[in-house]
């Protein structure tokens, strides 16, 4: 996994999540998961933890906060 290096920042609150560094299990589950009836709201993939919903504003403190730290 990645450091807490992302913010999300286009919904109401700012989002913060892990990126995934070695995607590749995962991508590979999301295709085979995709030959399932489902719906989704992003046309693309993208392999993440969400940490926090924080408020808009606050997003960079967190970020600052949990930058560099590996898991």
């Amino acid at each position: 996994m990645s450091t807490f290096q992302t913010l999300f920042t286009k919904m109401e609150d700012h989002t913060l999540i892990i990126t995934i560094n070695r995607p590749d299990k995962l991508n590979a589950l999301n295709k085979q998961l995709c030959k399932f009836p489902y719906t989704n709201d992003y046309p693309d993939y993208k392999p993440h933890i969400t940490i926090a919903y924080v408020k808009k504003g606050l997003g960079k403190k967190y970020l600052d906060i949990f930058n560099n730290k590996s898991l």
